[in-house]
């Protein structure tokens, strides 16, 4: 009997160990990169609001979800989006913080 233990607590053990090491082994997923945000927005925005016209600015698209979105800061959206567009078309430096309200607009839109 004891040896029939000892084993049914090496087969657990065992299994628990490598479900462990798997888990360990599997990467975190990693900040979004930015330009790969923004695409899913549009992509997110054109899901959305089919009927915007082709080659829309993100801007357009904000304006378009702006009244029928709720649970996102405008303010905070519009600041992310304008030190994207300085970094990707002025030629300033990226931005070095979180895109949060545009993670969170990627979420309430269906795109995440």
């Amino acid at each position: 009997m004891q040896v029939e233990l000892l084993v049914l607590n090496g087969i657990v053990f065992s299994a628990l160990g490598i479900g462990l090491a798997i888990r360990l082994r599997r990467k975190p997923p990693g900040p979004v990169e930015l330009g790969t945000l923004y695409r899913r927005v549009g992509y997110a925005l054109t899901k959305r609001f089919p009927d915007l016209p082709k080659g829309f600015t993100l801007r357009e698209g904000f304006a378009r979800a702006y009244s029928s979105t709720h649970g996102v800061n405008w303010t905070s959206l519009e600041m992310e989006l304008g030190s994207y567009e300085a970094f990707r078309f002025g030629g300033r430096n990226e931005p070095s913080g979180p895109a949060n309200e545009t993670l969170n607009l990627l979420k309430i839109l269906g795109g995440s």
